[in-house]
């Protein structure tokens, strides 16, 4: 998978976007190839947090704590992305080879059905529907990823295909952390 646009939960994404890097408080959304104006814009916010990071610091020196800071959130960022995106990626394959408990591991323990049936119901259907076909092939988009905390909305083009039907969808993934692993919480296609 190739690296995704990423946006704020509140900004819609052309595809054409590029990725950025930003924090804001609790907000972090990044990609391992940030633009310069993304750049830009981080360094605009580390030098405004300057003030509030070391008030009796040096300018330098408060640089520095602010840069060390910042390399600390990226990487942190980073790692929380890459997750999220191998969790996608491992729910799509385990959906693909039809392999229903696997499939069902990526959702939360109160993750909500988009029609209002039961959890136990949805599931139900879901392991009949896994094993229906004779064969399951899932084409995911480039995702559109916005973290904030240990939440994480997903927007992708999804493609799917088996022997007895096919189709196109915008799908759109509510994600939280739960025990530590990316899980869907909601699923909806739009």
């Amino acid at each position: 998978m190739k690296p995704p646009a990423v946006a704020e939960k509140s900004e819609a994404v052309k595809p054409e976007a590029q990725p950025m890097a930003k924090q804001d408080n609790n907000v972090v959304m990044a990609a391992p190839d940030a633009t310069p104006v993304a750049e830009a814009q981080l360094s605009q916010q580390q030098a405004a947090s300057e003030k509030v990071a070391a008030p009796g610091a040096t300018s330098t020196a408060a640089a520095q704590q602010t840069g060390a800071a910042s390399t600390t959130q990226k990487a942190s960022i980073e790692d929380s992305y890459q997750s999220l995106l191998k969790t996608i990626d491992g729910w799509k394959t385990a959906w693909s080879a039809q392999n229903a408990d696997n499939y069902l591991s990526y959702y939360a323990t109160d993750f909500t059905p988009a029609d209002g049936e039961s959890l136990d119901a949805w599931k139900n259907g879901r392991r009949s529907a896994l094993a229906r076909p004779s064969w399951i092939k899932i084409e995911l988009g480039e995702p559109q990823v916005a973290i904030v905390d240990s939440h994480a909305i997903v927007r992708f083009d999804q493609h799917y295909q088996a022997n007895n039907y096919e189709d196109k969808v915008v799908k759109e993934l509510e994600m939280v952390k739960e025990n530590g692993e990316w899980k869907i919480k909601k699923e909806d296609s739009l």
